[in-house]
């Protein structure tokens, strides 16, 4: 077991203190017949580490005629969230509550089986206990399936799942699962107390934040569909729009640009800028807004290929709408992060493909002065500190070498080349 812990921790991502697990998939489901047992009978309590279908084994007591309950693979997932909800707000130790909080993040990210996914499919289609799943669609990860259901829940329930929330709102890693299990329900239903729907929001767009970073952070797109959620049905809706505060709104807004070029690449993003709402206090035109958002978050990542990403879909981002129409100010910031991205050394110590792809994207968005500025990216690289001595020397001989070599290729003296090695061959001979 402590070797399964230590497998779990290696592979975990540490993202501004919020540890996420690797991607360990809730259990699927083998058995799609559910026991009736007596209710009365107790089921013994197990110590066992938190698991979703933990209940698919035997059950103790009596049991009666198996029947077939489709609905209840989701029915199941939400209860187990809330189950090892209720177990994190009753341990005391740190250690042990951000085990479980690190476990059921890694769950609720994990892809779904081809199993659980028929499964699944076939609860939408049979429909549940308020006729709800017109439209059969397959979700990849459980968090969609959780997400989807919760809005279809009774209001018992859902109110218990907000109480053991709130009853853990002090732990950071709390709004991760909040914001994975209640996007659709906050955004999408009315039926939330006005006097919370503010502070409910409020985790939930620091969740997300996290979420999407969390990606960000592990080169993958497990939250995409939680994005494309809030892009297209939020922001780029009148209808989900009108249930945020202002400051809601405008930090939504944030976050689709924020993110935008990582999730959907640079021809998505032109359309999206286009749609864009204008109704929102964005303090500049909306492709300000946008590039200003997204040289923030190339600042704050760390890794090599994500950066790469964002100067590649920069480049074609300027082909699609011209980079022209920013302000001054703005095309201040994103000249001066490419040149700083293209240099060696501080404040962003970029390795050499980082360096390579903020050059070309810098020549592509902004080709005039490039030949100005690689004279003067030689120089200082000649003078750089960190090169000593006998490397100057070496580059400024393969720099002479180089034009002699280029000078004595020409015409005239190859010619005068070729009849100094006759000379030199008759000399020889007469000798």
């Amino acid at each position: 077991e402590r070797e399964r812990e230590r497998e779990r921790e290696s592979r975990g991502m540490s993202v501004e203190g919020l540890v996420l697990g690797s991607p360990e998939k809730f259990r699927e489901e083998e058995e799609v017949d559910i026991e009736e047992v007596d209710p009365e009978s107790e089921p013994e309590p197990s110590t066992s580490r938190p698991s979703i279908d933990e209940g698919d084994g035997e059950k103790r007591g009596k049991r009666g005629v198996k029947r077939r309950n489709s609905f209840s693979h989701h029915k199941k997932l939400t209860v187990e969230v809330l189950r090892r909800l209720k177990i994190a707000g009753e341990v005391d130790d740190t250690q042990d509550r951000d085990t479980i909080f690190k476990h059921l993040i890694a769950d609720l990210a994990g892809e779904i089986g081809s199993r659980a996914a028929a499964n699944f499919s076939k609860a939408r289609e049979e429909g549940g206990p308020r006729g709800a799943a017109a439209e059969v669609v397959t979700y990849s990860r459980f968090y969609e399936e959780i997400a989807e259901h919760i809005t279809l829940e009774e209001e018992d329930f859902v109110t218990q799942l907000f109480e053991a929330f709130e009853h853990l709102w002090l732990h950071t890693k709390v709004t991760l699962i909040f914001a994975a299990v209640f996007y659709k329900f906050l955004f999408l239903s009315d039926s939330v107390d006005p006097e919370r729907r503010d502070k409910y929001n409020s985790v939930l767009i620091t969740g997300m934040k996290h979420l999407f970073l969390s990606d960000l952070h592990t080169e993958s797109k497990r939250f995409k569909s939680l994005y494309t959620f809030l892009s297209e049905e939020v922001v780029l809706s009148d209808v989900g729009l009108d249930k945020l505060s202002s400051r809601a709104q405008l930090e939504c807004a944030k976050i689709v640009a924020r993110f935008s070029l990582y999730y959907f690449g640079a021809e998505k993003v032109a359309q999206i800028v286009s749609s864009f709402p204008s109704n929102l206090d964005y303090g500049a035109n909306i492709l300000d807004f946008f590039l200003t958002e997204i040289m923030g978050i190339i600042r704050k990542t760390k890794v090599e290929d994500v950066i790469i990403l964002y100067l590649e879909s920069l480049s074609r981002l300027n082909q699609l709408i011209s980079f022209s129409m920013l302000s001054l100010v703005s095309t201040t910031r994103v000249q001066e992060l490419l040149f700083s991205l293209s240099q060696p050394g501080g404040p962003h110590y970029p390795p050499r493909a980082v360096r390579s792809a903020a050059r070309l994207a810098f020549s592509k968005i902004y080709p005039n002065g490039k030949y100005l500025r690689a004279i003067f990216k030689v120089l200082t690289s000649l003078l750089h500190p960190a090169y000593s001595l006998n490397v100057v020397i070496l580059n400024s001989w393969l720099v002479v070498t180089t034009v002699l070599n280029n000078l004595f290729s020409t015409w005239p003296w190859q010619r005068a080349k070729t009849h100094l090695r006759k000379m030199a061959r008759r000399m020889t001979k007469s000798d």
